[in-house]
């Protein structure tokens, strides 16, 4: 999947009403240490969404989030720690955290 594909994923995944698990992938060459993958309300807010993992290569942002979110477990690669803490914030049924944080700074 390209950066440009997760977009049209992404809006398309949040009428997936009995999606349970849900894993996403970047194609590495697709990206440069500027890219980002910003994620909103549509791919996560699924009422039966419990596993999520995402590999995107990308800065992974989720300041768009503010829908409280059903998922259990989480994997992800490639995101700020203020970007993963604003995540949790809405997270309260998490019980699995698997993350790997990049060292990039905002600005």
């Amino acid at each position: 999947m390209t950066l440009e594909d997760f977009l049209l994923i992404q809006t398309a995944v949040g009428h997936l009403k009995h999606l349970v698990n849900i894993r996403l992938s970047i194609d590495s060459n697709d990206v440069d240490t500027t890219s980002s993958v910003d994620i909103n309300n549509n791919l996560l807010s699924g009422q039966k969404l419990k596993r999520v993992k995402m590999d995107m290569c990308a800065r992974t942002t989720f300041t768009c989030i503010t829908n409280s979110l059903n998922i259990e477990q989480l994997s992800i690669v490639w995101c700020q720690m203020q970007e993963l803490t604003h995540l949790l914030q809405h997270a309260p049924s998490l019980s699995t955290l698997k993350a790997t944080i990049c060292g990039l700074n905002d600005g």
